[in-house]
C-alpha cells in the first residue's frame, strides 16, 4: 500500500484488535469478501487484509509506539484549526490505527532525496467504501480520517442488535 486513503484511529481497550478480528467483522457484519495477504519489501513483511468485494482495499494495523504520539499531535492540529471537538478529544485517547489504501495505487518514486507518493484509486466517500469504513470505525469506537476528501467522522459504538440491523440496510 503506498497511500493511506483513510485511517481509523482507535484505543483497543480490553480487547485485542487483530487482522483475524477484523476479518470476522468484515466478512460477517459488513458482508465483504476478504483475503489475508502481506506487503513485502526485502525482509520486511506487513500482514494485511485485502477486501475484494464490494470494493477493493487493503487494511493493515499500525500498533507501534509512535501511534499514540501521532494521535495527540493530530488532535492538536485539529484543535488549532477548528477548536476542541469530539474528534480531537477522542483522538487524544487513540493508541492504534488501521491504515487503508487501494491495492492498485501508483507506486512511490524518489527524486533528489524527496519521496513522492502516487495518487490513490480508493475514495472513502464512495458509498460502498464509506459504509465499510464507518462500520469498522463504529465497531472500534474510533475516529475515521478520510485523507482523500479531508474529513473526520466520529462514530460512537452502537448496541450490537441495533448495529447489526443498521449495517444490513
Amino acid at each position: 500500500m503506498t497511500m493511506q486513503a483513510a485511517r481509523i484511529w482507535y484505543a483497543p481497550g480490553s480487547r485485542t484488535v487483530s487482522l483475524d478480528f477484523l476479518y470476522k467483522r468484515l466478512t460477517g457484519l459488513l458482508g465483504c469478501t476478504v483475503a489475508h495477504t502481506e506487503w513485502v519489501l526485502g525482509e520486511t513483511r506487513i500482514p494485511q487484509l485485502h477486501v475484494t468485494a464490494p470494493v477493493s482495499m487493503l487494511i493493515q494495523i499500525a500498533n507501534h509506539d509512535d501511534v499514540a504520539a501521532e494521535a495527540i499531535e493530530f488532535a492538536s492540529f485539529i484543535e488549532s484549526n477548528s477548536g476542541p471537538s469530539s474528534a480531537s478529544a477522542k483522538m487524544r485517547t487513540c493508541t492504534r490505527r488501521l491504515e487503508i489504501g487501494a491495492p492498485d495505487d501508483a507506486g512511490t518514486s524518489s527524486k533528489d532525496g524527496t519521496v513522492v507518493i502516487g495518487p490513490t484509486a480508493l475514495d472513502p466517500a464512495d458509498p460502498a467504501t464509506h459504509r465499510i469504513l464507518v462500520g469498522l470505525t463504529s465497531g472500534l469506537d474510533g475516529v475515521f480520517e478520510d485523507n482523500v476528501n479531508g474529513r473526520l467522522i466520529v462514530t460512537p459504538r452502537k448496541p450490537k442488535g441495533l448495529l447489526a440491523r443498521l449495517l444490513r440496510r
